[in-house]
């Protein structure tokens, strides 16, 4: 569930940082990117615009970041069995418990 809302968050945030998505016009008044924290890439920014990068790399590296890092952690709970049917866990504990408990009995 939240790993879904997290990509798709960054997926919305990739698109919206194209190029070829027109930027909104500029007010005075603090616009909704800055408190998002959303970047437009424009080739041949305004160095004042603190709003604009000029390549893709520099606005979407951090983004890539996250989803590795989040790739990773699903990859890690999927391979750990954390990401399984609950009652499978619940009977493989179950099972371990009882082996347990047969090799301190027959002690």
């Amino acid at each position: 569930g939240l790993q879904v809302y997290n990509v798709g968050v960054i997926l919305i945030k990739m698109v919206y940082q194209l190029p070829n998505i027109p930027a909104p016009p500029a007010t005075n008044a603090v616009p909704w990117q800055a408190v998002l924290g959303l970047l437009k890439v424009v080739p041949g920014r305004n160095e004042d615009s603190y709003l604009e990068c000029s390549s893709l790399a520099e606005v979407l590296w951090a983004d890539l970041l996250v989803c590795g890092a989040l790739f990773c952690h699903w990859h890690a709970l999927r391979q750990s069995g954390h990401l399984g049917d609950p009652g499978a866990i619940c009977a493989k504990l179950q099972e371990d418990d009882d082996l347990q408990t047969e090799y301190q009995g027959g002690v």
